[in-house]
């Protein structure tokens, strides 16, 4: 006989956060759900016994065959739904693995204390209904899916789950970097080939910088019948740009200050987090993390924004 059954997934990408709290709080979330499992078959078996059966019995006539499937189905619940699994899984490095039944006892553990988790796994089952939350090693991707013969319930426990998913899904700024991460490595890459192509390419000075000195050395004077000739030549050489001595401009610090300045911005947006997960020695590595982006997009930003920016913006309106 067909099952109907209510699907409902999801699935959440990096970068991706999550302290030991946030893993506990699945712990209460399947407590508080395996109980209430329980309570519906407990309560009224007979609900699950005609989910499965379903509107075609009535279109049964013989009555011993109709008293068969019933009863053929009541065993099959009872066998079904007598049973339930729960296990919690934190994958290490090297394809170690700690198990449990919950998170909180797991993470107890005192001889993997200065171990860096890259994942874990989180499934339950009471009956047919089953609920897992994964997340691979070496992924960036959090899968969370929920199956149940009555929609009612799977919905609930998805819904319980989404809000916990609310509390580690990354915001679209933080989605949008990761995505972008490849084209800040790009960037990069052309940045520095082109300043290293113009840093060894000669470029001619132009003529207000070669002609400079001379120019202000004759304002100083004052222009006289004695140097009128000399000043319509400088006059001259920098309307023509004339450079016969092939005069090179060296790089400034100007120069140099926009080029490292460059390399350090696409450098600070090619690091970015991927999975942390904060229990044990990954601890140090979320407050790190967490520090990191906090510096590049918020202290970083501020201070260009008050030290550069705004001077700028005032003297633009001709305010200061």
């Amino acid at each position: 006989m067909a099952i109907l059954t209510y699907p409902t997934q999801t699935t959440v990408r990096g970068p991706l956060l999550i302290d030991s709290d946030q893993l506990t709080t699945l712990d209460n979330i399947f407590d508080e759900q395996m109980e209430k499992l329980r309570a519906v078959w407990k309560e009224d078996p007979a609900i699950m016994v005609q989910v499965r059966i379903g509107d075609d019995i009535n279109r049964v006539t013989d009555v011993k065959t109709k008293a068969r499937i019933i009863k053929d189905t009541q065993e099959t619940v009872a066998s079904v739904y007598g049973g339930e699994s729960r296990s919690a899984v934190i994958y290490l490095p090297k394809g170690r693995t700690v198990s449990s039944d919950r998170f909180s006892d797991a993470i107890a553990q005192a001889h993997v204390a200065d171990q860096v988790a890259n994942g874990f796994r989180y499934d339950l089952q009471v009956g047919i209904t089953k609920a897992s939350v994964s997340l691979s090693p070496d992924s960036e991707s959090l899968n969370v899916q929920v199956s149940a013969e009555q929609q009612t319930i799977g919905l609930a426990l998805f819904g319980l789950l989404e809000n916990w998913i609310s509390d580690i899904r990354p915001p679209r700024w933080q989605r949008l970097w990761a995505q972008l991460t490849l084209v800040f490595v790009v960037l990069l890459f052309v940045w520095c080939l082109m300043g290293a192509i113009l840093l060894f390419r000669p470029v001619n000075a132009p003529a207000s910088v070669r002609y400079q000195s001379e120019s202000q050395q004759l304002l100083k004077q004052g222009v006289n019948q004695s140097n009128q000739n000399k000043a319509t030549e400088l006059v001259l050489a920098i309307v023509s740009d004339y450079n016969p001595n092939n005069q090179v401009l060296k790089r400034g610090l100007k120069w140099w200050g926009y080029y490292l300045a460059g390399i350090l911005v696409f450098t600070t947006l090619c690091i970015r987090p991927g999975v942390v997960i904060g229990i044990w020695g990954g601890k140090r590595r979320l407050a790190l993390w967490r520090g990191w982006m906090k510096l590049i997009w918020v202290t970083i930003p501020g201070l260009v924004l008050t030290t550069v920016l705004w001077p700028q913006i005032l003297r633009l309106f001709s305010i200061t």
